[in-house]
């Protein structure tokens, strides 16, 4: 019976060959990043200051031309108070006069830049991205939908310790290496925010007449980024490696006690997991909308998590049967992993449904301006994204014999990590881009995502080779080979 992986050449290569196909769209998508299938930019980059200065334009309507009328007033004021003295009082009292009405104007104007920034979502995308912005998005697109595939494991094995679950014992394994990628997806991520931050996140610059942004300064600043995701890192890291060595030990010794060990460490986890998780899930991608808020956002992120998480276990498990491995992992196994890919499938579509409603029901405009952008100028990929990660899986695997079959659920399986990837396209582009995105944008993020996903792969199987692929001494280790579904 094989028990140890060992990595094939051949998938070696077809690694290697998957992060240069990722390089090769990345360079394209950038290249073709003129071609425009939405808004009107006339092909314009501009940099980031120029992008500022638009904002603030947008932002204050008439304000420049009436500060420079009053200034040009001031000027003639002055040197009339040079020429004639003996008129300097009523000068003054002229200019106090003028200077009056232009607080009072810039107050009127101010105010109804506000709204009209409320409207486009804070004039963050006035102008069309730069260079750094499209580089910038499809670095931090690729490391989130990398990095939610690793937390995945991590939070799996957890959530199986704590409900006492058996059926998993036989995957185990095959769950434990996903936290290796975890430091290197925090990194990327900072890394992102420091070299392209200010490309990004409006809150990455100084705002300082934005009150709303002012009010979120408390969390959306730098030392909050690298602190929290930091801290995230770390924890998600050792509690991954505290249960690999805790199996470890329990294939060489035996015993309760490494289970009682990893059981403890996960009731321990799963609390700093939830809170966690939701703050990174604000931190990383709802704040790329700076003025918008979701109190369910972070479950969103999680559902998209899940599926995904579920879909590339199930996928790595076909490869393995397919090779040779886990012998003892039967269809069942199988038939639960495409449950929750189905399962989980229909709760994003729960929470986006949940979400939207809410949001259209209050009519508030400082929250609709987030689906009304996605409405304007992305429906062709908001409808895209439905119809993939909702209607697809609830129909491809309705049946039983879907879930069971490796053709059936490789190519399914493969369907819903393209969507949603189109998912956490669409949650960070329009924030960046507005309605000057483009098919370019699109590619660009594609090849990131595919390149970082094929380094994960590679790490992955690397750390997959260095334990046998069957645990040993389980307490429900005869509980999940005799597993079945019952349906």
């Amino acid at each position: 019976m094989k028990d140890i992986f060992e990595i094939p050449d051949k998938l070696k290569k077809n690694l290697f060959g998957m992060m240069g196909l990722g390089v090769l769209l990345l360079a394209i998508g950038l290249a073709l990043s003129s071609i425009k299938i939405g808004g009107d930019d006339h092909g314009h980059e501009g940099t980031h200051e120029e992008h500022t200065s638009m904002a603030l334009a947008d932002a204050h309507g008439s304000n420049g031309a009436l500060i420079a009328q009053a200034e040009e007033g001031h000027s003639h004021q002055a040197g009339e108070e040079h020429a004639e003295g003996e008129h300097h009082e009523e000068g003054t009292v002229v200019n106090g006069e003028t200077h009056e009405h232009t607080g009072a104007a810039h107050e009127e104007a101010h105010g109804e830049g506000d709204h009209e920034s409320a409207e486009h979502g804070g004039g963050h995308h006035t102008a069309p991205p730069s260079m750094m912005a499209k580089i910038g998005l499809s670095w931090m697109v690729g490391s989130w939908y990398v990095l939610l595939i690793s937390i995945f494991g991590v939070f799996f094995i957890g959530v199986k310790h704590l409900a006492n679950a058996g059926w998993y014992v036989a995957i185990k394994r095959v769950l434990e290496p996903f936290y290796f990628w975890i430091p290197i997806g925090i990194v990327l991520l900072i890394v992102g925010y420091f070299v392209f931050g200010d490309q990004l996140y409006l809150w990455a610059s100084e705002t300082p007449d934005d009150e709303i942004m002012n009010g979120k300064r408390p969390f959306l600043n730098p030392a909050i980024f690298v602190v929290l995701l930091g801290l995230v890192g770390a924890v998600y890291f050792l509690y991954g490696m505290t249960i690999r060595k805790n199996s470890l030990k329990e294939d060489a010794e035996g015993g309760l006690s490494w289970l009682k060990k990893s059981t403890v460490a996960s009731a321990i986890f799963m609390p700093f997991f939830a809170l966690s998780f939701s703050g990174i899930s604000w931190l990383v991608v709802m704040s790329i909308d700076a003025h918008w808020f979701s109190t369910i956002f972070s479950v969103y992120n999680f559902a998209g998590m899940f599926v995904m998480g579920a879909t590339t276990t199930a996928l790595i498990v076909v490869y393995l049967k397919e090779q040779g491995y886990l012998p003892r992992v039967t269809g069942e196994h199988l038939h639960d992993l495409g449950k929750f890919m189905f399962a989980f499938s229909i709760f994003w579509a729960y929470i986006f449904i949940s979400q939207y409603l809410l949001i259209w029901y209050a009519n508030i405009p400082e929250e609709g301006v987030y689906y009304k952008e996605r409405f304007d100028n992305y429906f062709g990929l908001f409808a895209l994204n439905i119809a993939i990660n909702f209607f697809f899986p609830f129909l491809a695997l309705m049946t039983r014999n879907a879930k069971r079959q490796y053709a059936s659920l490789k190519t399914i399986g493969m369907v819903i990590l393209f969507g949603r990837f189109i998912d956490i396209f669409l949650m960070f582009t329009p924030g960046v881009a507005g309605e000057h995105w483009n098919l370019g944008m699109l590619i660009a993020a594609a090849g990131m995502v595919i390149l970082q996903l094929g380094a994960f792969l590679f790490l992955y199987f690397r750390n997959l080779s260095t334990a046998p692929l069957t645990v040993k001494n389980h307490p429900y280790l005869e509980e999940s080979y005799h597993h079945d579904t019952g349906v």
